[in-house]
């Protein structure tokens, strides 16, 4: 699968995705906490390329090898977080909470699609 943004990610297979991951929230959950995540395998790839195509930076870890990648959007009182972690063979090796802008959520909707 290739996005607009060229990153390629073989044999591709979506573990979780909740429909709702990056959508407005009504107006009771903006009052509450949101969790919402989504989980994805793939063909390794380095590292670098995830930082390219979501233009975040993980200092450190760019050529390490991934094939799993886990996004967990926390949202508490309308206030947003982006948890991303990269994961070989389930094992974690790398978890970052990330400040973003909605583009980088339109990305991640749209390998999912």
């Amino acid at each position: 699968m290739t996005t607009q943004n060229k990153l390629l990610l073989t044999n591709m297979e979506i573990i979780h995705a909740d429909e709702n991951f990056g959508a407005a929230l009504t107006d009771s959950e903006k009052e509450s906490v949101v969790e919402r995540y989504i989980q994805l395998s793939f063909d390794e790839i380095e590292v670098s390329h995830i930082c390219k195509w979501l233009g975040i930076w993980f200092p450190n870890m760019t050529d390490r090898k991934t094939n799993q990648i886990n996004f967990f959007e926390y949202i508490e009182k309308g206030k947003k977080y982006l948890e991303i972690a990269l994961n070989y063979n389930d094992y974690t090796f790398f978890s970052e909470t990330v400040k973003y802008d909605e583009s980088v959520i339109e990305k991640i909707k749209e390998i999912v699609k």
